[in-house]
């Protein structure tokens, strides 16, 4: 795990650090002294020999290098998470954890180090202020804030161990005679194996993986399992759609058979979307059937593509055509995952959980809506929220009507018209997320056209992805041949495809044979050129 201090001068970000790497008995670095032993120089002299653009760009220079680091307590700068370039690459590696603190409270504690501070190098209370009215509406963009005026180092130190720790959330999925529990807690990955033992009296799981999210978090998995006595077996892919084909479950069905596993042993899908989907294929065809956990690590399968017991391999360039319904008997869920996603993946898992808020729950959208930049740096309070209230959406949807006989199939909002986006650009141009967000776009402009969707609805949602700077518009778009691709629909009868719309956000509605002509004219909304 990686931490990042940010705030003010003088919050206190060193002091904390220090500590909070002692009882997390992990590493600790203190970007300024890091620089300052770089450069054999003092920052004041620095400062003053070769000016603050150069200091800037040493601390750039530095940042990268911490891209790379694990299991360390950073104390970054006053201004260094300030950079656009700095919070970037900081974003995408850790938690980053915004220390508040008042004018007043700040100058007192830095009384009698001021010379170690070139910005305060006049000494003067003014400076000071002027620093902090030209910093504080920009700490206030970042995630994870804590206001520590009152608060000594070790007292900072609780209130960070509690964000980071938070609390537990359960669901319950009941599908026929089926139930499937999700289980939403940070740090819950360090227990694993405790979790398990009180449920599976198996000593062996199989884990399907992926080599990037293993490699991030395969020994932690591992160890939480040793310390319950349960040993393991792993199958790793390289990530991606395309490793959603036949041919790597036949891979899969080979190693299970080769490790000797059997209908009640336990199968743990460890990974993103692709992952769940193909495991739970697996899982479900393997011996009739195997005892499945999901354990999903990125946003979009956190919030959707982990729950519900849908799982699903393609064939060509036609999505999810050879699949089950077979619900995982558990999905564990812990946010601390979501601290080494890109900003890529962060804005698909909210493209994602956006869908849920367009279908069933008004709040999600507008707490979306209204913390784009905060839920895009990983503030955890509000990824919880919205990871909860999406969940809450699916597994009461999914309760309802399991196996998609008639409500489930709103689940599908976006997704005539994106898988076949998909399929026509070949797996390559568009994520399955973005690829939805531009089909609930055609699907918004197609209820518009059939006098179903409020004129105020598809503005507000465009805003809203370009907030995430999730695409609105594509280029170089085969109209027809996405026409065609949607013949594989699975949710055609008759040979007539089925359409979700938004009626207003928080209500859909679902449409059946649909004159070409509005499918074309919807498909103009997201071309460009």
């Amino acid at each position: 795990m990686k931490i990042i201090l940010t705030g003010m001068m003088g919050v206190g970000k060193t002091a904390v650090g220090r500590k909070l790497a002692e009882g997390m008995n992990i590493s600790f670095l203190d970007l300024d002294e890091h620089i300052e032993k770089k450069a054999c120089l003092k920052i004041s002299e620095i400062f003053s020999r070769f000016g603050e653009s150069r200091f800037r760009q040493m601390e750039r220079e530095v940042c990268k290098e911490l891209f790379l680091m694990n299991d360390v307590v950073i104390s970054t700068g006053g201004r260094t998470l300030l950079d656009k370039k700095n919070l970037s690459v900081l974003a995408s590696s850790g938690i980053i954890i915004t220390l508040h603190c008042t004018p007043e409270k700040i100058l007192s504690r830095i009384k009698n180090d001021r010379g170690q501070r070139p910005l305060l190098a006049s000494n003067s209370k003014e400076a000071l202020y002027r620093i902090y009215n030209e910093r504080e509406p920009e700490y206030l963009k970042l995630p994870n804030k804590l206001d520590v005026t009152h608060l000594k180092p070790e007292n900072v130190v609780g209130e960070i161990m509690k964000l980071i720790n938070g609390e537990e959330s359960r669901f319950e999925m009941i599908a026929g005679e089926n139930r499937s529990s999700s289980l939403i807690c940070r740090g819950i990955i360090d227990d694993i194996g405790t979790f398990l033992k009180n449920i599976y009296q198996d000593k062996k799981a199989f884990i399907l993986s992926d080599k990037n999210v293993f490699s991030l978090y395969g020994k932690r998995l591992i160890s939480g399992l040793h310390e319950a006595d349960i040993q393991e077996d792993v199958f790793l892919l390289p990530p991606g759609e395309r490793q959603k084909n036949l041919g790597v479950v036949k891979k899969i069905y080979a190693w299970l058979q080769e490790k000797d596993a059997t209908r009640f042993s336990l199968f743990v899908s460890f990974g993103g979307g692709v992952i769940s989907d193909i495991g739970g294929f697996a899982a479900s065809t393997f011996h009739r059937g195997m005892k499945l956990v999901n354990i999903p690590t990125t946003l979009l399968s956190q919030v959707d593509a982990s729950i519900g017991g849908k799982n699903a391999v393609n064939i060509n360039e036609a999505k999810n055509q050879i699949g089950t319904f077979y619900f995982p008997e558990h999905v564990v869920i812990d946010p601390l995952f979501l601290t080494t996603l890109s900003h890529k993946q962060m804005q698909e898992g909210l493209i994602e959980a956006l869908k849920a808020g367009v279908i069933a729950d008004k709040d999600l959208f507008l707490l979306i809506k209204n913390h784009v930049p905060e839920l895009m740096l990983k503030d955890l309070r509000l990824l919880e929220q919205v990871i909860t209230r999406a969940v809450k959406v699916k597994s009461s949807v999914v309760t309802q009507d399991p196996y998609e006989k008639n409500t489930r199939a709103t689940l599908n909002l976006g997704h005539t018209f994106g898988h076949a986006l998909e399929g026509s650009y070949k797996y390559s141009h568009l994520s399955h997320a973005q690829a939805v967000g531009l089909g609930m776009i055609c699907a918004s402009k197609l209820g518009l056209l059939l006098n179903l969707t409020s004129e105020y609805f598809l503005p507000e949602f465009k805003e809203v992805l370009t907030r995430m700077k999730a695409p609105t518009q594509i280029k170089n778009m085969n109209a027809s041949r996405i026409l065609s691709l949607m013949q594989f629909d699975k949710k055609r009868k008759e040979g007539k495809i089925s359409f979700i719309v938004p009626k207003k956000v928080g209500e859909t509605l679902i449409i059946k044979d649909v004159n070409k002509k509005y499918i074309l004219e919807s498909l103009k909304e997201i071309s460009h050129g």
